[in-house]
Protein backbone atom coordinates (compact mmCIF):
# COMPACT_ATOMS: atom_id res chain seq x y z
CA UNK A 1 0.00 0.00 0.00
CA UNK A 2 1.36 3.42 -0.60
CA UNK A 3 0.07 7.04 0.06
CA UNK A 4 1.32 10.01 -1.65
CA UNK A 5 -0.97 13.33 -1.93
CA UNK A 6 -3.92 11.76 -0.05
CA UNK A 7 -4.27 8.72 -2.42
CA UNK A 8 -4.25 5.27 -1.34
CA UNK A 9 -2.59 3.16 -4.30
CA UNK A 10 -3.27 -0.74 -3.24
CA UNK A 11 -0.34 -3.08 -4.65
CA UNK A 12 0.90 -0.45 -6.92
CA UNK A 13 4.49 -2.55 -7.29
CA UNK A 14 3.50 -6.25 -6.58
CA UNK A 15 6.93 -8.56 -7.22
CA UNK A 16 6.08 -10.96 -9.99
CA UNK A 17 7.30 -13.98 -7.28
CA UNK A 18 4.41 -13.16 -5.03
CA UNK A 19 1.84 -14.10 -7.52
CA UNK A 20 -0.81 -14.79 -4.85
CA UNK A 21 -1.39 -13.65 -0.62
CA UNK A 22 -2.92 -11.37 1.29
CA UNK A 23 -2.15 -8.99 4.52
CA UNK A 24 -4.04 -7.58 6.74
CA UNK A 25 -4.09 -4.82 9.62
CA UNK A 26 -2.33 -2.49 7.52
CA UNK A 27 -2.11 0.83 8.73
CA UNK A 28 -3.63 3.63 6.48
CA UNK A 29 -2.86 7.48 6.76
CA UNK A 30 -6.05 9.38 7.67
CA UNK A 31 -6.81 6.86 10.91
CA UNK A 32 -7.73 3.47 9.31
CA UNK A 33 -6.64 0.08 8.31
CA UNK A 34 -6.90 -2.19 5.31
CA UNK A 35 -6.42 -5.94 4.78
CA UNK A 36 -5.94 -6.87 1.11
CA UNK A 37 -6.16 -10.30 -1.16
CA UNK A 38 -4.64 -10.89 -4.22
CA UNK A 39 -4.51 -14.12 -6.41
CA UNK A 40 -2.58 -14.97 -9.90
CA UNK A 41 -1.27 -11.31 -9.62
CA UNK A 42 -4.49 -9.40 -9.38
CA UNK A 43 -6.17 -7.75 -6.53
CA UNK A 44 -9.29 -9.49 -5.76
CA UNK A 45 -10.15 -8.37 -2.26
CA UNK A 46 -10.01 -5.12 -0.12
CA UNK A 47 -11.41 -4.06 3.29
CA UNK A 48 -11.03 -0.49 4.98
CA UNK A 49 -12.03 0.36 8.30
CA UNK A 50 -12.25 3.46 10.08
CA UNK A 51 -11.14 4.20 13.20
CA UNK A 52 -11.80 8.06 12.97
CA UNK A 53 -13.56 9.80 9.69
CA UNK A 54 -11.77 8.49 6.43
CA UNK A 55 -12.15 10.20 2.68
CA UNK A 56 -9.75 9.12 0.78
CA UNK A 57 -9.33 8.12 -3.03
CA UNK A 58 -8.18 4.41 -3.59
CA UNK A 59 -6.69 3.67 -6.41
CA UNK A 60 -5.58 0.32 -8.26
CA UNK A 61 -4.89 -0.62 -11.55
CA UNK A 62 -5.77 2.94 -13.26
CA UNK A 63 -9.69 2.82 -11.08
CA UNK A 64 -10.08 5.13 -9.20
CA UNK A 65 -12.93 4.86 -5.87
CA UNK A 66 -13.59 7.50 -3.42
CA UNK A 67 -14.23 5.56 0.64
CA UNK A 68 -15.64 7.64 2.95
CA UNK A 69 -16.23 6.25 6.42
CA UNK A 70 -17.47 7.05 9.69
CA UNK A 71 -15.73 5.74 12.63
CA UNK A 72 -16.33 2.18 12.92
CA UNK A 73 -17.20 1.66 9.27
CA UNK A 74 -16.48 -0.98 6.95
CA UNK A 75 -16.16 -1.04 3.08
CA UNK A 76 -15.25 -3.89 0.84
CA UNK A 77 -14.20 -3.37 -2.74
CA UNK A 78 -14.34 -5.89 -5.00
CA UNK A 79 -14.49 -6.40 -8.53
CA UNK A 80 -11.48 -3.99 -9.69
Amino acid sequence: VQSQAGVIRVLPALPSSWPEGEVSGLRLRGGASIDITWAAGRLLRTEIRAERRFARPVTYAGITRDVVLDPGQRVVLEGW
